[in-house]
């Protein structure tokens, strides 16, 4: 467990359960506390707009919906996050600097990607 993590809130924003359920055990091993997670665009935008967070994670593809809009929110309101991804797809102009991580990844990538995330959200960076 990372102290720099230990005690950080996160939600998770994917689609895919059991892929919800190996991130959370990473992140419960990362010291992190999950407080919510949602699988549509619509679902991630109420979470987002409903709970105190420090960072998210996005997965791009929700659906076959875009993720794009929660990172808006996000972006406008200052709260750190990052993109998971299985594509190398790099989305819009405007979020190409924010960090994204490319599935399958390691505990240990995930950790480094939310340390930039957390340290400097703007900061270029890309697993």
């Amino acid at each position: 467990m990372r102290k720099e993590l230990s005690g950080k809130t996160v939600i998770i924003v994917e689609d895919e359960p059991l892929s919800v359920l190996a991130l959370t055990d990473v992140l419960e091993r990362l010291g992190c506390e999950v407080i919510g997670h949602a699988g549509t665009v619509e679902s991630a935008l109420e979470l987002a707009g409903s709970a105190a967070f420090d960072i998210a994670l996005l997965d791009v593809n929700l659906h076959g919906k875009s993720s794009y809009p929660v990172a808006q929110e996000l972006a406008a309101r200052d709260v750190p996050f990052l993109f998971t991804t299985g594509s190398g797809e790099a989305g819009p102009d405007w979020c190409r600097h924010r960090p994204r991580i490319l599935k399958p990844y390691s505990g240990t990538s995930l950790e480094r990607m939310m340390l930039a995330s957390l340290v400097s959200d703007s900061a270029p960076a890309r697993i």
